[in-house]
């Protein structure tokens, strides 16, 4: 899983996401970027899941569309063809293992048709309730995952809460991602009971606005490659 957050404002989008990338057991792989952004459509795509696919998809994206409404419209198709080839490609071409279908593709950005910066999130998988694979659905709202507790908070010295209309990008974002690490959350949504730290490597803040898309590394952690992430990883 991936820690993402996305804070939907009247003039804006703001996405928190990390950096971490880990085995079915919880060990880092590598670190790299989750959010990509697509800046000539006034969009944002997050991937929970293997990463692999996003650069396919990104080109794919790009010779389809040309604002977040038709990506909203395309990425279902697009996704399809891309993990399609990626099926092929990654074992048999990049000897990269066997690619992974079961993850999920947040998107985030502004609709000039409906006037308002907007979420959706696209599954490949059945795993959610109220969730139907391979369907793009609107997401209401902030969004928070995973949920903080008032255990992590306290564990990471934070005791107030923050309203939207206080709320500071770089410096409330990078708190939540604090906490958001210590609480510990399943590895793979399939196998719930193999839990630990799954927020690591990088805090990233991506802000998009109809003037542009900003992003900044908020913070680098020291989680080192072939190690579990962070102090609160525990298996089980």
């Amino acid at each position: 899983m991936t820690a993402i957050n996305i804070i939907v404002k009247a003039d804006c989008a703001h996405v928190f996401t990390d950096g971490a990338f880990y085995s079915s057991a919880g060990i880092l792989t590598h670190v790299g970027q989750k959010c990509f952004t697509l800046p000539t459509m006034d969009s944002a795509l997050v991937i929970r899941g293997r990463c692999d696919v996003m650069p396919l998809l990104i080109n794919e994206i790009d010779k389809r569309c040309s604002d977040f409404d038709s990506v909203v419209e395309e990425v279902a198709s697009a996704l399809q063809a891309v993990t399609t080839m990626a099926a092929v490609v990654m074992p048999e071409v990049l000897h990269a293992g066997a690619f992974d279908p079961a993850f999920e593709l947040w998107l985030i950005g502004y609709s000039t048709s409906r006037r308002a910066f907007e979420t959706y999130i696209l599954p490949t998988h059945d795993y959610h309730a109220g969730l139907i694979a391979w369907q793009v659905g609107k997401v209401e709202g902030s969004i928070c995952a995973p949920a903080p507790t008032a255990d992590a908070a306290r564990a990471a010295g934070l005791t107030e809460q923050v309203g939207l209309d206080a709320f500071d990008p770089a410096v409330d974002g990078l708190k939540l991602l604090e906490i958001q690490r210590l609480v510990p959350s399943a590895f793979d949504m399939r196998h719930p009971a193999k839990v630990g730290c799954i927020v690591g490597g990088l805090a990233q803040l991506t802000t998009i606005t109809r003037e542009g898309i900003f992003t900044k590394v908020l913070k680098r952690w020291p989680d080192r490659v072939g190690q579990r992430i962070g102090i609160a990883a525990v298996s089980v």
